[in-house]
């Protein structure tokens, strides 16, 4: 028996032997059981599959989310950090930011957060309520931060969504007693982009004061709210920014109404009036024509979503403002069109007046050529 049972085992041996050399004479195809055939001594995965991403996590392996992916590097942490933020909270898991790096916005223009007039940081609208409504605000929940403008500066702001479905608007509101609602009347507003996109906005401080200001992060629709950037910067105005510092009006190419302010909005008799959503950034250009001359300005642009109007205001630099009326005005091309503007005098005078380069919509900011003539 024992050695009946010997022999079995020896054949056993055997063909246990002869089985495992099959197959693999030529090394073409590994046992599919050798999983880490790819893996190289130091024990990292070459050309291994592509990491599952957490169902929960949109667009996210499994892998920790770097901070710095979506979010410039020059971003510096803001100095206070609320506490009560949780890391869990509903911040799109896209935007690969720390929640706890996020600075809580006030709910209301009376519970204000105050940040500087220089500065960047990150906040969220998740968790806030819809407090404003109206012409100057969306119908999603909003967030207000206040902040200084020095007398004679320009505030500027660029908003920038962490989330792609967050489609924000802006509003600048001062003085705080100005903060209802519905807010219909505002210092400026914008919601020119799409979701996704980022917003800019301005105001300038024409005063001789100081003035405090409220900033005002809305979602366009009720469905809107997430994470985002702010970057505000003060600065005195750009030249031609309005018609007390103009620049002189000449044929040019590469001219823009970019980094300036939505100061006119065409709403005197004779004007080219904006849109129903307020009008875009404007540059100002002043020129003298003589008594019996004619005045003919061409805009042109390349920018195929730019839409230009063009105002002529008459002087002195103090009537701009009032803005009640105009000598000439011209919005008939559309888009990427050219605009051209003519206008006689027969007053026998000379007249001083400005060329108001606008943008129709708040979102209408590009480059653009003039071509002037006089005779």
């Amino acid at each position: 028996m024992k050695r009946i049972a010997a022999s079995r085992f020896v054949l056993l041996v055997l063909a246990t032997f002869a089985f495992s050399g099959c197959g693999d004479d030529d090394g073409a195809t590994p046992d599919a059981s050798q999983g880490d055939a790819a893996r190289p001594a130091d024990g990292s995965v070459v050309d291994g599959p592509p990491s599952t991403p957490d169902a929960s996590e949109p667009g996210i392996d499994g892998a920790e989310p770097d901070a710095t992916d979506h979010v410039d590097g020059s971003v510096d942490a803001p100095s206070s950090v609320d506490a009560s933020v949780d890391a869990s909270s509903d911040v799109d898991a896209s935007s690969s930011i720390d929640a706890n790096s996020l600075v809580t916005a006030g709910d209301t223009c009376a519970t204000t957060t105050a940040i500087g007039a220089r500065s960047t940081i990150l906040s969220t609208t998740v968790g806030l309520e819809n407090d404003y409504t109206g012409f100057c605000a969306g119908d999603g929940a909003d967030g207000v931060f206040s902040l200084v403008v020095p007398a004679g500066q320009v505030l500027r702001v660029l908003a920038t969504p962490l989330a792609s479905d967050f489609d924000l608007a802006l509003a600048v509101v001062t003085p705080v007693a100005a903060c209802v609602d519905p807010l219909d009347v505002c210092a400026a507003s914008v919601d020119a982009e799409i979701d996704g996109q980022a917003e800019r906005i301005g105001y300038r401080n024409a005063g001789a004061t100081d003035v405090t200001v409220n900033l005002i992060v809305d979602g366009y629709l009720d469905i809107h709210a997430g994470p985002f950037s702010l970057e505000t910067t003060v600065g005195s105005p750009a030249a031609g920014d309005n018609c007390d510092n103009a620049v002189t009006l000449v044929s040019a190419t590469a001219e823009s109404n970019q980094d300036r302010i939505d100061d006119y909005q065409g709403d005197g008799v004779g004007c080219a009036v904006a849109s129903t959503r307020g009008s875009g950034p404007d540059k100002v250009y002043a020129v003298s024509i003589p008594a019996g001359q004619t005045l003919t300005v061409s805009a042109s642009t390349t920018v195929a979503d730019f839409d230009m109007v063009l105002n002529l205001l008459p002087g002195p630099a103090a009537s701009c403002s009032a803005e009640a009326t105009c000598l000439a005005g011209k919005d008939d091309a559309g888009e990427g069109g050219t605009e051209t503007l003519t206008y006689e005098n027969t007053t026998g005078s000379l007249v001083e007046a400005f060329l108001v380069v606008d943008g129709f919509g708040p979102g209408d900011v590009g480059t653009y050529d003039l071509t002037v003539t006089v005779l």
